[in-house]
């Protein structure tokens, strides 16, 4: 029996958080701040949603093209505002 599908939202999500920070830890290492953010943050949406389309809420109705544009047009807002907090935050020396 498969878990509930809150159970895998949960698991996709905290794997795709922990995929976004191992990222930005090892992208810091080579490029500049803001590049590891932006490279990260791409990196753990991707992660979530492939786990999320593939463990959550499977294929759907519409098209693979039509759920990207979706969730690339939703993301693309929290990028930057990722990228804001994250320099605000640098900034503060948190």
């Amino acid at each position: 029996m498969s878990p509930p599908r809150f159970i895998r939202y949960l698991t996709a999500g905290i794997i795709a958080a922990a995929v976004n920070l191992a990222a930005r830890a090892v992208l810091s290492l080579w490029l500049p701040f803001e590049v590891a953010v932006v490279l990260a943050y791409a990196t753990g949406i991707t992660t979530a949603f492939l786990l999320m389309r593939r463990f959550a809420f499977g294929p759907g109705a519409r098209g693979l093209a039509a759920q990207v544009g979706g969730f690339v047009a939703v993301n693309a807002l929290a990028m930057l505002q990722t990228l804001v907090v994250s320099n605000l935050l640098l900034r503060l020396g948190l």
